[in-house]
């Protein structure tokens, strides 16, 4: 039981710690990230159980490799950035049993056997571990993660390498040493086998690499660069299936069609770099407060447009207003002196709607966003 309370609290307190170091706001990242952090308490959990006579390299290589293989695969995590996240937690805890050994074994003067069997004492190692994490956050957290992430910009391919070869390396010699028995007279055979599992690493590495080159390829032809959204020969392809699909199975859904007021404005007086930074405030806003299979779609200039699943044009209007206070309360302090806003339309789909082709959709939506303009400049002239 204190070992199962132990690993789950390690687990929760190294989640939650990691996804602030990380930044991560994105919805469907930090879905992810818990997931992969959920897989790696679970696999961490039962290998703590079933494996009591455990040494401390096997702790180690285990607890390193479920983190980078559960964060990999279910969070798509790179590797390099996962080592360095449990690399972290395992100074933490490395800290924390320092502490706790200075004040236990040498004040208390108590045994390994009197912790392991006190519950108590337990939940006050697991609460030094959170204070640690709670002091070092800020300060020592913020700089290792700021420096992995520099590293990672600049190198990104060799740490990923070097990485990949350290773990495998860690994880053949562990199984060599302590199942297959290598003994050190055995050592050609040891050298041998871990050239073929490097050879192997390497293969397997090259095809990963040139098939995560080949997915950016592709996104990056379908996405539009500054925003990250769909181009619009990609959007309009995906509402076009989408219109298919509401015929056929029944499924409605809504488009709304923003244009974002007053760029001309900043692009005139503060140049196109704030243009730019206006639209992308705008766009990273709608994508932190929309679900992450409602798509945006960038139609041209400042012109977007957003598919949306499932809900009603009222529910809609809510959201979309919503958003309008949120961009102008958070905007940034280079733009504090101008309003920053868009106007929208909606239009909806049904399975029984005659709508087939995008535009005659996006036309009724275009309409009803101009009639919403007119009132926002008519608006403004009165202030």
């Amino acid at each position: 039981m204190i070992v199962i309370i132990s690993c789950i609290w390690t687990s929760a307190v190294m989640l939650w710690f990691n996804l602030k170091l990380n930044n991560i706001k994105e919805h469907l990242q930090v879905r992810k990230f818990i997931l992969g952090n959920i897989s790696y308490a679970i696999l961490i959990t039962t290998f703590t159980i079933f494996c009591h006579d455990r040494s401390v390299n096997a702790s180690v290589v285990a607890n390193v490799g479920f983190y980078i293989f559960s964060m990999m695969i279910f969070s798509g995590r790179n590797i390099f950035c996962s080592l360095i996240e449990v690399m972290y937690t395992f100074f933490i805890q490395i800290l924390a049993n320092i502490l706790f050994a200075i004040y236990y074994i040498g004040i208390l003067k108590k045994t390994l056997d009197e912790f392991n069997n006190n519950i108590i004492d337990n939940l006050s190692f697991l609460i030094l571990v959170l204070v640690l994490y709670i002091v070092l956050n800020n300060n020592l957290g913020k700089l290792i993660f700021n420096l992995r992430d520099s590293v990672l910009i600049k190198h990104k391919l060799s740490m990923t390498v070097v990485t990949a070869y350290l773990l495998v390396i860690s994880i053949w010699c562990l199984i060599a040493v302590n199942i297959l028995e290598y003994e050190i007279s055995n050592l050609f055979w040891l050298i041998s086998s871990l050239i073929l599992v490097l050879i192997g690493a390497f293969v397997g590495i090259t095809i990963i690499e040139q098939r995560n080159k080949l997915l950016e390829l592709k996104k990056s032809a379908f996405t539009d660069e500054l925003t990250g959204t769909m181009i619009r020969k990609a959007g309009m392809n995906y509402l076009r299936s989408m219109i298919e699909t509401s015929h056929k199975k029944g499924q409605n859904f809504n488009i709304v069609y923003l244009d974002i007021n007053d760029l001309k404005v900043v692009n005139d007086e503060l140049g196109h770099l704030c243009g730019d930074q206006m639209i992308c405030h705008i766009i990273s806003t709608i994508r932190k407060n929309i679900r992450s299979y409602d798509h945006i779609i960038r139609m041209g200039g400042d012109e977007f447009l957003i598919v949306f699943q499932e809900y009603s044009s009222e529910e809609l209007k809510g959201i979309m207003e919503r958003i309008l206070i949120i961009v102008e309360a958070e905007k940034p302090p280079s733009l504090a002196n101008y309003p920053i806003s868009f106007s929208y339309g909606i239009a909806g789909h049904t399975q029984k709607s005659k709508i087939s082709d995008p535009m005659d959709l996006i036309t009724s939506a275009d309409q009803e966003m101009y009639r919403y303009k007119n009132k926002y400049k008519l608006n403004e002239s009165q202030t």
